[in-house]
């Protein structure tokens, strides 16, 4: 008889952040089938050796990495995590890119070898952040497995030779909270668009309020959600800017940071869920809008290639604004093209729902433990 697995999982149990979100979601979906002790980074940093003591008590720890997670104090201590915990350690890997989104890629720098040597001590100093991460990378992240989402997040590792035996693709899960997918209106009504997730500079909104200029047909916007991080305060300043500038103020919404429930309220009253990503590697937000069996159209990024590659469960979208607003309007006319589109969604959340992958999971930890 298998014993009860105990898995110790890390990550921000209170925090405003997609990560913290996710795994909320995850442990619900484990709590039935496994023991789950969840343990905030932060606590590790300031209660080591209570939180230890936990952690000593399990099969294996989990921890749903994002390097700024373990900074404290400009001090990265990841490192000195994972030397200390007895136990196997696997990894879930969110974001993964080539180069650092928006950062200046440090194997570019140049000139001769004493200059490249001081640059590149000054830009460790400027991006300590990344400068970890690219230590973690190095060693494989002292995991025994390393969770991503996509193949596409695994081709970019195995370029930064992370082996590929010890990576294990589990894609984002999703969470069926409609058991049918429904949409309708009559001709008359306003069409309702709208996105959600935190407003940071992965979203494409030049795009968006250029489509949107280009509806020939009454709609109107809500974007589900506010900033996570003051620097994003910029960002929104120039949203609203724009919004007043188009006189859009009775036709596009933000609403600010939401709960989930009322994100879900929120998101259940959208006709089309705008997935316009100028980059992304994963996105809870699009999980959560196909778990409301929304009609998604989204920009053209590897993350919604290869989502749609086995069930077309989104609408790839042109890559220009009159395209999209053309696209919009052809998928309200079209009740073949609502259908089609409503039955990958299905299809899609059935094969990807949450207690499916939550079992794949706990099967994965049972072959390395070896239960």
């Amino acid at each position: 008889m298998k014993k009860p697995l105990k898995i110790g999982w890390i990550f921000q149990s209170d925090k405003m952040c997609g990560i913290s979100f996710y795994a909320h979601k995850y442990v619900a979906a484990l709590e039935n089938l496994i023991t789950i002790i969840q343990i905030d980074p932060l606590d590790i940093i300031l209660h080591k050796k209570e939180a230890m003591a936990l952690l000593h008590q399990c099969d294996m720890v989990h921890i749903q990495y994002e390097t700024s997670l373990f900074f404290y104090k400009n001090r990265d201590r990841y490192d000195e995590l994972c030397n200390s915990i007895k136990c196997p350690v696997v990894v879930s890997l969110h974001e993964v890119y080539d180069d650092f989104p928006d950062v200046f890629p440090r194997r570019l720098i140049k000139g001769t070898a004493p200059v490249r040597a001081i640059k590149k001590i000054i830009y460790d100093l400027r991006h300590p952040v990344q400068t970890a991460l690219t230590k973690h990378i190095s060693q494989s992240f002292y995991a025994e497995k390393i969770f991503v989402h996509s193949n596409f997040q695994k081709e970019i590792l195995i370029k930064k030779n992370i082996a590929p035996a010890k990576m294990i693709i589990l894609p984002f899960l999703v969470q069926n909270r409609q058991k049918e997918s429904t949409l309708s209106w009559s001709k008359s009504e306003t069409i309702h668009l709208g996105a959600s997730g935190f407003i940071n500079d992965s979203y494409n909104y030049d795009l968006l309020f250029e489509s949107l200029a280009l509806c020939d047909m009454p709609w109107k916007f809500t974007w589900i959600g506010g900033t996570r991080r003051p620097e994003d305060g910029s960002l929104l300043e120039r949203i609203n800017g724009e919004i007043k500038r188009r006189k859009w103020s009775d036709r596009f919404t933000i609403t600010g940071v939401v709960t989930s429930e009322q994100r879900n309220g929120l998101i259940d009253c959208i006709h089309i869920y705008l997935a316009l990503f100028k980059y992304k590697s994963s996105s809870g937000s699009l999980s959560v809008a196909l778990g409301a069996k929304k009609i998604i159209l989204a920009t053209s990024i590897p993350l919604a290639l290869e989502m749609t590659s086995e069930f077309p469960a989104m609408r790839i979208s042109p890559s220009n604004a009159g395209d999209l607003a053309a696209e919009i309007k052809r998928i309200i006319n079209s009740v073949d093209a609502r259908t089609s589109l409503l039955d990958s969604v299905e299809r899609y959340c059935e094969k990807y729902d949450s207690g499916n992958i939550a079992s794949q999971l706990v099967l994965e930890y049972e072959r390395l433990i070896d239960v």
